[in-house]
């Protein structure tokens, strides 16, 4: 109980944060006409708000997502959620996102102000396409196929590529993490420089829903 108290004030903060600084689409009749995302796969519970809501409700496995929309994974759950562009996105229990633009293939861009999350593209964004991760810390920019990343109750933000390259942007410092690298943010500071990325070569299994982690491209491996 205290746990969940904890995640849902985070989550709020991370919220309204990212609602002040602009960081969220603008709701609107634009949104209803929007490229939608699916939740492909779930394992326990998760709740959907849509852009009009007040209030979250249960969701099932099959559900289309609206733009604007909100998702929330519940203690002990996992989500995967396949989005217009091709890319599907992997989340662990407590993890929270909005889908803050999905309007056509070529500019996505997605809100996780609090928890865990994997997103896996069989192609990089191509030259003049664009797929970004909003947190209150910092802005990711993936420019691979595979890429990691955890936003912790402090509204600290780790990203890391695994495959490919992702550029993370601050107004402070832009960073460009290569394959294999992390890099930490604090919030309301500048992005660390680039480290190795310490995570086990099977840490992508963490995210698999009943064995599976269909949309996630296989991972080189270190000689």
């Amino acid at each position: 109980m205290t746990r969940n108290l904890i995640v849902g004030a985070v989550a709020v903060a991370g919220i309204a944060l990212l609602l002040s600084s602009n960081a969220w689409a603008e709701e609107g009749t634009e949104a209803a006409a929007a490229t939608e995302a699916k939740l492909v796969r779930l394992e326990g519970s998760a709740e959907l708000a849509g852009p009009a809501d007040m209030s979250f409700q249960p969701v099932s496995a099959g559900t289309i997502l609206p733009m604007a929309g909100t998702v929330r994974v519940a203690q002990g759950g996992k989500a995967h959620i396949q989005l217009p562009n091709g890319a599907v996105l992997f989340l662990k229990e407590f993890s929270i996102v909005r889908l803050n633009d999905l309007s056509n293939d070529a500019a996505v861009e997605l809100a996780v102000p609090y928890g865990e999350f994997l997103v896996g593209m069989k192609t990089p964004p191509a030259d003049g396409k664009s797929f970004k991760i909003v947190t209150p810390a910092a802005t990711a920019d993936i420019r691979g196929s595979v890429m990691w990343g955890k936003v912790n109750p402090d509204l600290s933000a780790t990203f890391g590529s695994l495959t490919g390259t992702l550029a993370v942007t601050h107004p402070e410092k832009a960073v460009e993490v290569g394959q294999g690298q992390s890099c930490d943010i604090k919030f309301k500071e500048a992005p660390a420089d680039p480290a190795t990325m310490m995570m086990a070569d099977n840490y992508a299994q963490t995210f698999a829903i009943d064995g599976s982690l269909e949309g996630l491209p296989e991972q080189p491996k270190e000689n």
